[in-house]
C-alpha cells in the first residue's frame, strides 16, 4: 500500500466539506450532535499535518520535533480517545456514565502517550517511511514500561469503538467499520498502525455524510 503527500491532502479535500455539511446539518437538525459532526472535519485538519509530514519526509528527514508530526500524534493519541466518548457521551442517555468513564480514561491514556513525546521528542520519537507509510517509532515512554504495547493498542481501540455500541443500528455499523480497519492495520500494517489506522478511519467516516442527511429534525416541544 503506498501512501503520500497527494493521499493525504487528497483525503483532507473530501473530508473537509463533508465535515462541514455534517456540522450544518447538526446544527440545523441536532444541536447535541455537534460535536460527532465535527469528526470528518477534524480528520480532514489532521490528514492535512500527515501531508506535511510527507513532505518532510521527502526533502530528506521529518525530525522528531518536527511542528506536523507532533499535531498528528496529537489527534492520534490523545485527541480521539477524548473525542469519541465524548461525542457520544453528548446525545445517547444510555450508557452515559459508563461514556464518561471512557472519557477520563481516553483523557489519561491520551496524556501517557503523548505528553513524554511532546516534552522530549528527541528521546522518544523517530519518524521514517517504512514499505510506503510513515512509522511513527515511539520509544520507551513511561507507560510502555508498565503495560505491554498491544494491550495500550487494544486499550486504546476499545475507548474509540465501544462508544457507538450504545448508540442506534447506523452508528453501530459505523464503529463496526472502525473496528474491522482497525484489525486490518494491526495486522498488515502494525508497523505504521497510527498513520494506517487514521487514514481509513478518517475515510470510514465520510460516512457520516449520508448519516445526517437522512437525521431526521428534532421536533422541539413546548
Amino acid at each position: 500500500m503506498c501512501i503520500s503527500a497527494e493521499a493525504s491532502f487528497g483525503a483532507s479535500a473530501a473530508l473537509i466539506p463533508v465535515g462541514l455539511y455534517c456540522v450544518r446539518e447538526a446544527v440545523r437538525k441536532e444541536p447535541a450532535k455537534l460535536a460527532l459532526a465535527a469528526i470528518p472535519l477534524i480528520f480532514g485538519v489532521q490528514q492535512i499535518f500527515e501531508g506535511f509530514v510527507w513532505l518532510e519526509l521527502g526533502r530528506g528527514a521529518a525530525r522528531p520535533d518536527s511542528p506536523a508530526a507532533l499535531a498528528f500524534l496529537f489527534f492520534a493519541f490523545w485527541f480521539w480517545p477524548a473525542w469519541v466518548p465524548l461525542s457520544l457521551a453528548c446525545f445517547e442517555r444510555r450508557g452515559r456514565p459508563f461514556l464518561l468513564i471512557l472519557l477520563a480514561l481516553g483523557m489519561g491514556l491520551g496524556a501517557s502517550l503523548f505528553l513524554p513525546i511532546v516534552t522530549e521528542p528527541e528521546r522518544y520519537l523517530a519518524i521514517e517511511v517504512v514499505r510506503h507509510s510513515i512509522e511513527y517509532q515511539i520509544g520507551a515512554i513511561p507507560i510502555s514500561k508498565v503495560i505491554p504495547e498491544m494491550v495500550l493498542r487494544v486499550v486504546y481501540l476499545a475507548i474509540i469503538v465501544v462508544p457507538f455500541a450504545f448508540s442506534d443500528r447506523r452508528l453501530q455499523i459505523f464503529g463496526g467499520a472502525v473496528l474491522a480497519s482497525s484489525l486490518v492495520s494491526q495486522i498488515a500494517f502494525g508497523y505504521a498502525f497510527f498513520s494506517i489506522w487514521c487514514l481509513f478511519a478518517a475515510l470510514l467516516s465520510l460516512y457520516l455524510g449520508v448519516y445526517f442527511a437522512r437525521l431526521p429534525r428534532t421536533i422541539k416541544r413546548g
